[in-house]
C-alpha cells in the first residue's frame, strides 16, 4: 500500500461518517466526534508504517512515527473499546458506528463494511474473509475462517461458523440463513 492509497483509504472511511446524519458538520467535527474514524484512521496509519517499516533502515527511521502509533492505538483502545489490529487487511470506507467491544484482527474485510460494537471478527489460526458492502450487526461473533459474500448482512447476536453466501442475511448462533436476497443499503447509509 502506498502512501496515496492509505489517503484515499481514509478519505473513503472519512466519507462513511459524512454521510451519517449526525455527520453534516465540519471535517474537525467529524472526526473529533466519530470513535469509529478516529480508530480507522489511526488502523490506518499503523498499516502504512508497516508496509513503510519493511527496509530496516526506513524502519529504524520511522521509530518515532511508531511510538507515536502505539500510544495512538492504546488510547483508542482503552477509552473506545476499539481494536482494529494491523494484522487484519482493511478495505476503505470502513464505518463503525458505536463505540465499545469492537475487536478486529487476522481477517480480510472489503470496502464500505459496517461494523456495530460487541463484534469480534478474526484470530490467529482462523482468518476470516468477509466481502465488500457487508453489514456486521451488534454482538456478533466472525472468529472461524469462514467466507462472507459481498453485500452479506450479519444480524445482532450472531455466531458465523458457516460461509454466508453474497447477499445473505444470517441471524442465530449458529448463524443460519433467513433470506438468500437481502438489500442491506438502508442499513449501510448507501
Amino acid at each position: 500500500m502506498s502512501l496515496e492509497a492509505m489517503l484515499n483509504a481514509m478519505r473513503a472511511d472519512l466519507a462513511r461518517y459524512r454521510r451519517d446524519p449526525h455527520g453534516d458538520a465540519g471535517l474537525l467535527k467529524t472526526v473529533y466526534s466519530a470513535y469509529g474514524l478516529q480508530a480507522s484512521l489511526v488502523y490506518r496509519f499503523g498499516r502504512e508504517l508497516q508496509n513503510q517499516s519493511r527496509s530496516t533502515l526506513i524502519g529504524l527511521l520511522m521509530a518515532p512515527l511508531w511510538l507515536l502509533y502505539f500510544a495512538l492505538e492504546r488510547l483508542i483502545r482503552l477509552f473506545y473499546g476499539i481494536e482494529l489490529a494491523i494484522t487484519a487487511n482493511i478495505g476503505p470506507g470502513l464505518y463503525i458506528g458505536h463505540f465499545g467491544g469492537v475487536r478486529v484482527q487476522h481477517c480480510t474485510i472489503g470496502k464500505c463494511c459496517s461494523i456495530a460494537q460487541h463484534t469480534t471478527i478474526g484470530k490467529a489460526d482462523a482468518k476470516p474473509q468477509i466481502g465488500a458492502r457487508v453489514w456486521i450487526g451488534a454482538h456478533s461473533s466472525i472468529t472461524h475462517a469462514v467466507t462472507i459474500g459481498d453485500t452479506a448482512t450479519i444480524a445482532a447476536g450472531c455466531t458465523v461458523v458457516n460461509d454466508v453466501a453474497s447477499g445473505a442475511l444470517v441471524m442465530g448462533s449458529p448463524a443460519r440463513v433467513v433470506n438468500r436476497n437481502y438489500d442491506n443499503r438502508s442499513l449501510l447509509g448507501a
